[in-house]
């Protein structure tokens, strides 16, 4: 796929970050014990200085990037000068007053702007999954279909896993031109294909005790049939799968005959020639869970299913009303005690747990790099709480400025990146006072419950500039950045951060 400006976006790829993260301890929540990262600024220049530390290291990426609705991007189009754009971002605006690029139906190039803005993000953030890792990517309609062709291009068809239709808003925007919309899509795709059954996930307590109905000294376990359902497969096609079992009077099953028993094959009620759903190698491994129970008065043949372990594969429509936009809101503002709209329509922290539960573990990693309001660090954090697990979160977030009529800026939070930060130490003393008393706080067991700030900015080491003229005053002003080479108001934790982004692999 070719749009305009695909070739810039290489040459972004491609372009190394004069940027540092500047530690911020004053911001952060217990700051010298955890490994949650908070980073305030462009994503763009961020993924870049991420490169080196957090190579492979990433079990699962999710973001919930701009729909592209015709509104105003705040990535700038301009990405060779993207941390210039930021800094002058950080003052809200330039000496012109010039904003950061439109984006209207209008605009000849609309799809292509979006596709410039996600492409170098994307391929730089697929550089930090792990082996097996997973992205998921929330989208509507408006670009699925770009969305689809970038990451084929990205991550490989091959890569595909699917495209969850999420009912979010059960009600439909009234809005809409022709219908109502009350869905949006996530998008996944993992480094390299993995396994069958890979995204499978643990049943749940009601599901067990309404589907595992019987038991023995083994626990709880249902019964399912060991014929093959399904007529397309039987003997014609599955020789090997067609063999005797043999049922004495009593129910006890085998796979040798003798005087007494009733030989059983897969056969249909019609004569049609089936197959079982195992070999004879794996049958006669499993034999003490195959039972033999007596249907019409004919012998049919099962196989005992436990629940121990037992896992389940999500469906690909999710119509959970925990999955709705108003459940996100509510459980945001629960969190701020108020009803006003801090945030706008924040996404479902129970949609990104079960995602998360799909594709991770305890000592997992997960990015977020259009983290909002910090719905994947209350996700990571909540789902710890429940499987003890000790999951890592990194966020990344830029500071768009929130309109000073908001309810957010009324409430003192200035910049949406503040809104994620503050929401974060909000779900962490929640966690901390209902677990008060139950946890030795002061054991090895205690779980990471904090977040550490970083802001992009300059390097902290002046840069020769190869564009000003070799001129006697010039040059001479450029010579002295070897002299005095680090920038005023710099700290020794400032320098040490960058040198280990730009110069450490773990």
């Amino acid at each position: 796929m070719n749009w305009p400006g695909k070739a810039e976006c290489f040459k972004t790829i491609q372009t190394p970050s004069l940027a540092t993260l500047r530690p911020c301890p004053e911001e952060s929540v217990n700051f010298d014990t955890t490994e949650n990262l908070i980073i305030e600024g462009d994503n763009l220049e961020d993924l870049k200085l991420l490169q080196k530390s957090y190579l492979g290291k990433v079990k699962m990426i999710y973001i919930d990037p701009p729909y592209n609705t015709g509104n105003d991007f705040i990535y700038p189009d301009n990405y060779t000068e993207s941390l210039q754009t930021y800094l002058e971002y950080t003052g809200q605006i330039d000496a012109a007053g010039r904003k950061f690029g439109t984006n209207t139906e209008a605009d000849g190039r609309f799809h292509s702007k979006w596709l410039n803005m996600m492409y170098p993000r994307l391929y730089l953030a697929r550089n930090l999954l792990h082996e097996d890792g997973v992205v998921f990517v929330s989208i509507d309609e408006r670009e699925f279909t770009g969305l689809r062709t970038l990451m084929n291009e990205i991550f490989g068809e091959e890569c595909f896993v699917t495209a969850i239709t999420v009912l979010c808003n059960p009600k439909g925007r009234s809005q809409d031109k022709y219908f109502a919309t009350n869905h949006e899509y996530v998008v996944a795709y993992s480094k390299q294909p993995l396994s069958k059954g890979h995204f499978s996930i643990e049943k749940h307590e009601d599901q067990v005790a309404a589907e595992y109905t019987e038991e023995d000294e083994r626990g709880r376990f249902r019964l399912l049939e060991l014929r093959n359902t399904h007529r397309e497969f039987g003997r014609h096609n599955r020789k090997n799968l067609y063999y005797p079992f043999f049922v004495d009077d009593e129910g006890t099953v085998s796979l040798e005959p003798d005087e007494t028993s009733t030989k059983v094959l897969p056969d249909w009620d019609d004569g049609f020639e089936g197959c079982w759903t195992r070999d004879r190698a794996k049958a006669a491994r499993d034999i003490e869970f195959v039972v033999a129970q007596q249907v019409k008065g004919r012998w049919k043949m099962y196989r005992k299913s436990y629940a121990s372990g037992a896992e389940r594969m999500l469906k690909t429509i999710f119509l959970d009303k925990r999955y709705y936009t108003e459940r996100g809101q509510k459980a945001f503002n629960q969190l701020f005690n108020t009803k006003a709209k801090i945030f706008q329509s924040p996404k479902s922290p129970y949609l990104l747990m079960d995602l998360m539960r799909t594709c991770t573990t305890s000592d997992d990693l997960i990015l977020d790099f259009f983290a909002g309001s910090g719905t994947a660090a209350h996700a990571t954090l909540e789902v710890n709480r429940q499987d003890s697990g000790n999951r890592k979160f990194i966020l990344v977030q830029l500071p768009e400025p929130c309109d000073q009529e908001s309810a957010a800026y009324r409430a003192g939070l200035k910049t949406i990146a503040d809104i994620c930060a503050e929401r974060v130490r909000r779900v962490i003393k929640k966690l901390n006072d209902e677990d008060a008393g139950k946890l030795d706080m002061d054991s090895g067991e205690r779980p990471d419950r904090g977040f550490r700030v970083f802001k992009l900015a300059e390097s902290n080491f002046t840069t020769w500039d190869a564009q000003v003229p070799h001129e006697e005053g010039t040059l001479l002003a450029q010579l002295e950045k070897h002299v005095t080479h680090i920038r005023d108001g710099r700290t020794a934790d400032d320098i040490l951060y960058e040198l280990l982004l730009k110069a450490v692999s773990r």
